[in-house]
This record gives structure tokens, C-alpha cells and sequence, in this order.
């Protein structure tokens, strides 16, 4: 199955596409998070307003901004509004030790940092003393030598500034697997490109609402973002702060999710609950990556959840954080 998309994979910078995709769907598209709806147009002002305010800090064409955040609506939006100040965005996850953040912070050269009120210390710990990094901009709250991420949302919406597809458009870090992590560069059209396959391949108009859990400040948050610059239609995402499997399986119920996101090891936590006592009867798939996914766990999905399909996706920095996914339809032996 595939699905005839209005973009192409390449040729546009992703703040054209995301301006695009206000236009296209942003009427439909509604996010959720803790009990707040959050409407497309609603996230496109804001985006707007915040790339300005960035552009008025000093965030300057090809700089890089380091977000560091727990799951909230704020990180989309700085995603959004970091391209659309000519910026490139440089997500790292919050599990980075003191000392492998300030690699990154080094090593990129980085601006600016977004962060939450949970990693704040650990992102002042790291910055101290780099020459680089010109301020660190929280997300909620106000803190001592911060900026706050509010003022600068509070700035008038202001023009778009657009980049060559082909210059960077995300500086992603490396596991570190085989010795210091690595900065990957990516070009707007390569994260493009391998959104664009990804919605034209699995795009389904009956999947319309969509549970949320994996961390955002991570190469799948910016994959998360892009695809969503592609959908040929709008879509209600509801965002988890954390994962937990109780809080996931009454969220499920609740917006009557149609499709999840998950690692493994979060499939098997909410393979240990009780799931056939509760009304799953809208979930229509779930997506599983970040680690091999043990054939015993596909087989007790597939006998206790049987009209709900489990597909596989396999990614690395490298590839914008992915290269294959399993078909819709098709199950692996």
C-alpha cells in the first residue's frame, strides 16, 4: 500500500514544508497533552512567534540549538521554530551523563540550549565556561540565568527564514558505541526524504489518532516532526510526558488511539497487564523500534491483541533515524 503525497521527498527546506503543512491540515490537527488541547493553528502561531524571538536573541542562520527536554508540546515547537530561524537543531536524549553533554555542547558548538525544569541543573553543569553557548532558554518556569522561553514566544510572528535544502538542517550525536559520540550531519532533504518514504509507505486515513510516548528530545522526535510535514491529512497526537504502562493503556481508552509508538521493552511492560479487560477495540497498530523486537513477544501480541497489527522499523543516526520499516500488511516469520 502506498499513499499519493501533494510533497515531494526533496526540494524544500523544512520550515517551507512546515508552513506548507499549516496551510494543508493545520485546521484538523489537534495534540494532547495532560488534559490540554493544543489546535494546528494554535502551534503554527506559536511556532512563529518563537522563531522570532530566537532570531531577535541573536540565533543566527546555521547555529546550532541543543534541545534537552522532557516530552511537552514546547518541543515540537522549537523544532519548528529553530528551522525557521535558519537554525539547525541538535536533539540529544536526557540520559546523557554531565560529562557526555558537555561533549556535545563542545563538540556542536551550540548557541543556545532548550531544556525543562527536570534537566536544568545537568544542562548548567555541562555548559559552564564554553565559549560557544550564549544563553540557555527554559521551556517552563523561570529560573536564575536562564531566558525564558515564554518572552521569547511573546514576540511578534515574523517572516520565515529559509535555507538551501541541501545545507544542514540537524546535527544528531551517535550512541557512542564505538568510542566518543559523533556528530551526524543531516540535510533538510535527507530528513525530508526519509519522512516522505516513511508516510508514503504506511499512511493510513483510518489511523487518525496517535499515542504518544517515546522521548521527543531524541532522533525519533525529530522524525516524529517531519513526518507530520508530509501527512496528507491532519491527525490528533496525544503526548506522554513519561512512559509508564498503566498511564499509556488508560490514555488508549480514553482518545481511542488507533496507532502507538513504542521500543520493545515497552511493548512487554504492557504485554504484563491485563489488556484484554480493557476497551483496545480502535487500536489498529502498533510500531515497534530501537531494538530487536524477540519473536516471543510478537507472538503473544499477535494471540492476545489479534486485529492489531505490529510493524517493525529498523533506523540509525546516519539515516535520520530511519532506513526500513516491515509493510503494511506483511508479517515477519
Amino acid at each position: 500500500m502506498t499513499t499519493e503525497l501533494v510533497t515531494k521527498p526533496t526540494g524544500a527546506s523544512l520550515q517551507r514544508l512546515a508552513e506548507q503543512s499549516w496551510e494543508r491540515i493545520g485546521p484538523d490537527s489537534l495534540l494532547i497533552f495532560e488534559g490540554e488541547r493544543f489546535s494546528g493553528g494554535q502551534l503554527a502561531e506559536r511556532t512563529r512567534r518563537l522563531a522570532q524571538g530566537l532570531i531577535d536573541a541573536g540565533l543566527r542562520p546555521g547555529e546550532r540549538v541543543v534541545l534537552c527536554m522532557a516530552n511537552c508540546p514546547e518541543v515540537g515547537i522549537a523544532y519548528n521554530a529553530v528551522w525557521r530561524a535558519g537554525g539547525v537543531n541538535t536533539p540529544v536524549l536526557f540520559l546523557l551523563s554531565d560529562d557526555e553533554l558537555r561533549h556535545v555542547l563542545s563538540d556542536s558548538e551550540a548557541s543556545y540550549v532548550i531544556t525543562t525544569p527536570d534537566f536544568l541543573p545537568k544542562v548548567q553543569a555541562a555548559g559552564a565556561g564554553l565559549p560557544s553557548l550564549r544563553g540557555v532558554i527554559l521551556a517552563t518556569g523561570e529560573s536564575a540565568g536562564t531566558m525564558s522561553y515564554a518572552e521569547l514566544e511573546s514576540a511578534a510572528e515574523g517572516s520565515l527564514v529559509d535555507r538551501d535544502p541541501t545545507e544542514m538542517a540537524a546535527l544528531l550525536y551517535t550512541g557512542g558505541t564505538t568510542g566518543r559520540s559523533k556528530g551526524v550531519m543531516l540535510s533538510h532533504d535527507a530528513m525530508s526524504a526519509a519522512a516522505w518514504a516513511a508516510v508514503t509507505r504506511s499512511h493510513d486515513p483510518q489511523m487518525g489518532v496517535a499515542l504518544t510516548p517515546l522521548p521527543l528530545s531524541h532522533a525519533y522526535g525529530l522524525l516524529v516532526s517531519t513526518l507530520g510535514l508530509h501527512a496528507p491529512d491532519g491527525t490528533t497526537s496525544v503526548l506522554m510526558r513519561w512512559f509508564d504502562p498503566a498511564g499509556w493503556l488508560a490514555l488508549a481508552v480514553k482518545h481511542r488511539a488507533t496507532i502507538g509508538a513504542v521500543v520493545p521493552s515497552m511493548l512487554q511492560m504492557l504485554l504484563a497487564l491485563p489488556l484484554e479487560e480493557h476497551d483496545l477495540s480502535s487500536l489498529r497498530r502498533m510500531t515497534s523500534g530501537g531494538a530487536p523486537l524477540l519473536a516471543e513477544v510478537r507472538a503473544e501480541m499477535a494471540r492476545r491483541l489479534p486485529d492489531v497489527e505490529l510493524m517493525e522499523g529498523y533506523g540509525l543516526t546516519e539515516t535520520a533515524a530511519l532506513a526500513s520499516s516491515s509493510p503494511p500488511g506483511a508479517v515477519r516469520p
